[in-house]
């Protein structure tokens, strides 16, 4: 697997996803119009929904995921790290984004966080956490936790009451098969 050689950004990738998160619909639709809604091809299709990458408007922008740009001309950073930051993330996100530019930047992220020893100032290693949430809410490799995390700031009382409701069973799920049970229960809620 290699680079295509052609120059797309970002925002090319999620308007692709948007057309196929509409065709997968559309084949949804139909299949359940035709009476197969449990059907082979209506069970795929539901499994490939959250592999699409993120289509929100953000990401369809023309310029998204400037942060990394903005990051690698910070005048706090070595120039050997601006050079590995611009030709080992911005500019291959800019050209054809893949999943590997998020493998990458977490790579990156382990270093800058200690892994190599250096110091960088805190404004620095904050920032670059939060481009790396920006990639993963991009590729939509977000963990459940941290999406039902984000989901319960804009729910009622009584939704984000199931989804902490969900951690408390999450976190006792391994003291008893009793406690399993729970946490499958709260699961099934959360659907």
């Amino acid at each position: 697997c290699c680079e295509g050689g052609g120059h797309h950004r970002p925002c090319r990738h999620a308007e692709s996803s948007m057309r196929m998160f509409r065709s997968l619909e559309w084949g949804l639709e139909e299949s359940a119009r035709v009476g197969k809604d449990g059907s082979f091809v209506s069970v795929l299709i539901r499994r490939l929904f959250p592999l699409l990458p993120s289509f929100s408007s953000e990401f369809r922008a023309s310029t998204p995921l400037t942060r990394i740009r903005d990051i690698a001309h910070r005048n706090d950073i070595p120039q050997d790290l601006k050079r590995e930051i611009k030709h080992t993330i911005q500019n291959k996100l800019h050209r054809n984004a893949g999943p590997e530019d998020l493998v990458a930047t977490e790579q990156m992220l382990e270093r800058i966080t200690g892994g190599d020893g250096a110091e960088y100032s805190e404004a620095f290693v904050d920032e670059f956490k939060r481009f790396t949430l920006e990639l993963r809410d991009f590729f939509s490799a977000s963990s459940l936790d941290e999406q039902l995390a984000e989901l319960s700031e804009g729910l009622g009382g009584e939704e984000q009451e199931m989804i902490g409701s969900f951690f408390r069973a999450k976190e006792a799920s391994a003291d008893s098969l009793e406690s399993l049970l729970d946490l499958m229960v709260k699961t099934t809620a959360l659907r």
